[in-house]
């Protein structure tokens, strides 16, 4: 910091510098910096005496232009001044130029401050020799410490002022940090607040919907008896809230209209009001209003800039501590209706693209769901059978001498399959006809002869013997097992069997046609409730996968069948269109087309239905 004593040219009068310093010594840090540059100023054209105008420019904070803090005299033209002083702001060092077809001279010395430029000051003199031109030079460069020791002052007091300040938060913050219950969290901060600042009245609000919900009232516990002025009150926080600015009356000069709290002051007595809204990051917190007399009514509101600041200060510091106490004592309902909230705010404002783009994607799929429909089908586990199959059994006991056709093989009407050894029934035969070629010749002999006895026997005889001849021949013909009809073989092979014996009426073959097909599907007993007559399906075979056979529904058999753990009903089908490429005894999966449904519902209805019977179970 610049030394005042030691700011002293060679050209200067020992007097001057003196009566100078005498008259810069009375100006006072605690005065406003307006009020300090003007008299400083003042003091420099007062004391060099042959200044005709002058004019200070300071510096906008946070900002590189200069605006006039001061100028003397206060009706002084300061256009030519202007343009010296800005010329010092590029060389940053003192200026002096003579001003056209004049003896005046502009001097112009800047105004620095911890190695800133913080202003410049700037002269219009009349000067006849150089020396009186370097002593005006001089008493700048000295003058312009006090402006420096003003700035230094006013730094050190900022500096006091905001630990004092940071000393009363911290008490304050500790105070509401000793309090485990989210109430008594608050009623320690409003008092605190009230006691510190000497309010007559703190109160803080905290979101409640569209308003704000007054919490708690300083050096009262049970303000809600009053409830014209939490009423009041709220209101206030509220208008504090949607403004998003703090709010203080009376503010005569303020361009932003508050009636919420001008109906608070003029119906419940408060003369001076302060709302402070609460915002961590992009958050609203709470809001804290202060309310308190004024010692003259005609004044303006006592709430400063810096008081101001201190409560929001408190605010932010406390307000995560309240949030974290007001959160521990929710209960149940509450925390799923704040988190809702939250989801639903972070869900429709801004920011969490993925959350949003998820959201969207599954309000789609809903939709989807809910309008989309499509076919239900019933899946079963499909078999083709023959429409008819017939056997072909032994005719009598017998050998196996020859076979011709096993399973799978096609025949034609009239084909032997297989034949039975017939040297015995060929004896057989021979045996009743010569038998019977005996009892002719007995029989007529007798009729010869006239004895009506003896014709009657042979001829019994005769006709048994012809009988037991019709029937060896029948067998005879039955010897060759031949196909009844075309088709294809479905079981029976004799092939390991040559030589052997068969009883008669041993099931030897089964033939089942080729054109004509049976499906039977296996539909699980709970779908069994969808299927009726007439319905339409469609098949896919193992064997085919890469063909489809539509088939219409016949009959629904009671008829059930177990299998892996299922109640399967068996149900018939006619295939409306054949194929040279199908065989009975084919398996494969069959569809049939009941009706149209959501796809929702389709996909969800062996859980609906499970969920259905759970419920009846357990419901009494």
């Amino acid at each position: 910091m610049t030394d005042p004593a030691a700011m002293q040219t060679p050209t200067q009068d020992d007097d001057t510098v003196a009566d100078t310093a005498a008259l810069l010594s009375r100006l006072s840090a605690t005065l406003d910096f307006d009020e300090f540059g003007f008299r400083w100023l003042e003091i420099q054209c007062q004391t060099l005496g042959n200044v005709s105008a002058a004019v200070l420019l300071i510096r906008e904070t946070d900002s590189n232009t200069f605006k006039p803090l001061a100028k003397y005299p206060l009706d002084a033209r300061i256009d030519k001044l202007a343009e010296v002083a800005y010329d010092v702001i590029d060389e940053e060092c003192g200026l002096l130029v003579q001003l056209e077809q004049s003896d005046r001279y502009a001097v112009a010395y800047p105004v620095h401050f911890d190695n800133a430029l913080h202003g410049i000051v700037a002269l219009e003199v009349s000067a006849g020799e150089t020396a009186e031109l370097q002593a005006v030079m001089g008493q700048l460069q000295w003058s312009v410490g006090w402006i420096a020791l003003y700035y230094s002052q006013q730094k050190v007091a900022a500096i006091g002022g905001e630990s004092i300040r940071s000393k009363h938060a911290l008490a304050i913050f500790s105070r509401v940090q000793a309090q485990a219950e989210f109430d008594a969290a608050c009623q320690s901060l409003v008092t605190a607040l009230a006691t510190e600042l000497a309010c007559d009245r703190v109160s803080i609000g905290f979101p409640g919907g569209l308003a704000v919900k007054v919490q708690s009232v300083s050096h009262t516990a049970q303000f809600g008896k009053n409830m014209g002025l939490m009423t009041a009150i709220g209101e206030a926080m509220s208008e504090a809230m949607v403004l998003g600015r703090d709010v203080i009356l009376p503010q005569p000069d303020s361009a932003v209209t508050a009636p919420d709290h001008g109906r608070l002051m003029s119906e419940h007595g408060s003369q001076s009001v302060l709302s402070i809204p609460v915002f961590v990051g992009d958050r609203f917190r709470c809001v804290l209003t202060l309310e308190k007399n004024l010692p003259d009514k005609n004044t303006a509101s006592d709430f400063d800039v810096e008081t101001v600041e201190f409560v929001r200060a408190i605010g932010v510091l406390c307000s995560p501590t309240l949030e974290d106490r007001r959160l521990a004592q929710r209960s149940l309902l509450q925390v799923v209706r704040d988190k809702s909230r939250e989801q639903l705010a972070r869900l429709f404002g801004e920011g969490y693209l993925g959350r949003k783009l998820l959201a969207t994607g599954l309000v789609l799929l809903l939709l989807f769901f809910f309008f989309a429909t499509g076919s239900y089908r019933i899946a079963a586990d499909t078999e083709l059978e023959g429409v008819v199959q017939r056997v072909m059994a032994a005719p009598y006991s017998g050998y196996i001498s020859e076979e011709r056709a096993r399973a799978g093989d096609l025949v034609k009407a009239g084909d032997v399959v297989a034949r039975l050894e017939d040297k015995e029934l060929r004896l057989e035969r021979q045996k009743w006809l010569s038998e019977r070629s005996q009892y002719r010749h007995e029989y007529n002999k007798a009729f010869a002869s006239e004895d009506r006895s003896e014709v009657n026997i042979k001829r019994a005889r005769m006709q048994q013997a012809s009988a037991q001849l019709a029937l060896t021949e029948q067998k005879l013909q039955r010897s060759n097992i031949v196909a009844p009809f075309d088709g294809v073989i479905i079981s029976g092979d004799l092939s390991q069997r040559l030589g052997g014996f068969v009883e008669q009426g041993e099931v030897l073959f089964e033939i089942a046609p080729l054109d004509r097909y049976r499906v039977i599907l296996l539909v699980d007993d709970t779908r069994i409730s969808d299927v009726s007559a007439g319905q339409h399906g469609e098949l896919v075979l193992s064997s085919l996968p890469d063909d489809s056979f539509e088939f219409v529904v016949s009959t629904v058999t009671p008829i059930t069948r177990a299998k892996d753990g299922a109640n399967l009903f068996r149900v018939e089908a006619r295939l409306l269109q054949g194929s040279e490429r199908l065989r009975p005894g084919m398996q494969g999966l069959g569809k049939i087309e009941v009706d149209e449904r959501r796809l929702i519902g389709i996909w969800t209805r062996s859980f609906t239905e499970w969920l259905r019977l759970q419920l009846w179970k357990w419901l009494p």
